[in-house]
């Protein structure tokens, strides 16, 4: 034997011992033949099917019986936000008085504003008072009647005049600055003094009482703590008082009423007088603005209250 058939051989050997039995393959051979199918095959077929199934359901939807309810809206509780209360600016303020004096009464009208500032006990029994207003009224004809005066000066550069122991200056084009004096000693010196503290205020105050969003009011300070609003109204061609307080109208002659949805008091005194108890230490007030005119019926009165806005929190005590 050469060398290649030695070569063929030993192959041969190799191959027979690597065989396995013939037992197993030959009963894998007799079992008979399983679907072969390809997977991809398969995954293809699944997809048809649940496609088809959800194109039935969308198709035909579930029973009427099994439809979900619809959506029920449940209703919010509304927060009343209160009354809109009008504002109106300081604009400027001093920012020096002399010791002992208080802002004891402050008031804005369609000329401008004004603050009283007030100091008891003084020798004489004389309230000292020292007045400071922001006046937008009529500016040509002030600055003409002033420039007549020869009593002039300075403040921080714009002119000023005196008038007797009240000091008038200009502080822009539409607005005049003035400081009033009553039983202040060196009454000039003292107003010069208070006119250069004087710095522009951007502070908003809140009317605390007002009659169809008018802005218009005064408010003087009672003792400690009490104090009263004042404002106008009219009705019909007449005026009428309105006032906001910390102290009731007590009188014997009273007919019973409703104002406001509260109870309330009308007296036939003063030419006709409501009161109304607001709650919280609160009155209001309407009465005729002429007290020695006819009565002004309850129902005119009833009905002026109706249109009054009162601030819940009345900027008073300054």
């Amino acid at each position: 034997m050469n060398d290649t058939e030695k070569l063929v051989a030993e192959a041969l050997r190799l191959r027979a011992e690597r065989t396995p039995p013939p037992g197993p393959v030959l009963a894998a051979l007799r079992r008979p033949r399983r679907d072969r199918r390809p997977l991809f095959l398969v995954l293809a077929t699944a997809g048809t099917v649940a496609a088809a199934v959800v194109a039935v359901t969308t198709v035909t939807g579930p029973p009427a019986a099994e439809q979900a309810p619809p959506a029920v809206s449940i209703p919010t509780t509304a927060v009343d936000p209160g009354p809109v209360v009008p504002t109106v600016p300081l604009e400027y303020s001093p920012t020096w008085l002399p010791d002992g004096f208080t802002e004891w009464q402050r008031g804005t009208s369609p000329h401008g504003s004004e603050r009283s500032y007030q100091r008891t006990g003084a020798p004489d029994s004389v309230a000292s008072l020292i007045g400071f207003s922001v006046r937008r009224d009529d500016i040509a004809t002030r600055t003409a009647s002033l420039e007549a005066s020869a009593d002039r000066v300075a403040i921080h550069g714009a002119p000023g005049y005196f008038v007797g122991g009240d000091l008038h200056w200009r502080v822009r084009e539409d607005r005049f600055l003035v400081v009033t004096t009553q039983a202040v000693p060196d009454a000039r010196a003292t107003a010069l003094r208070v006119a250069e503290s004087v710095q522009p205020d951007d502070r908003v105050v809140r009317v605390p009482v007002s009659v169809d969003g008018s802005t218009d009011f005064t408010v003087s300070a009672l003792g400690e703590e009490g104090w009263t609003a004042y404002v106008n109204a009219t009705q019909d061609g007449h005026r009428y008082l309105v006032s906001l307080s910390t102290s009731p109208y007590l009188a014997n002659t009273v007919r019973e009423v409703t104002a406001r949805d509260r109870p309330a008091q009308y007296y036939e005194v003063s030419g006709g007088l409501l009161n109304v108890d607001l709650g919280g230490g609160r009155y209001l007030g309407v009465s005729n603005s002429a007290p020695t005119g006819p009565l002004a019926p309850p129902e005119v009165l009833v009905g002026i209250a109706g249109r009054v806005v009162v601030d819940p929190r009345p900027q008073v005590r300054w």
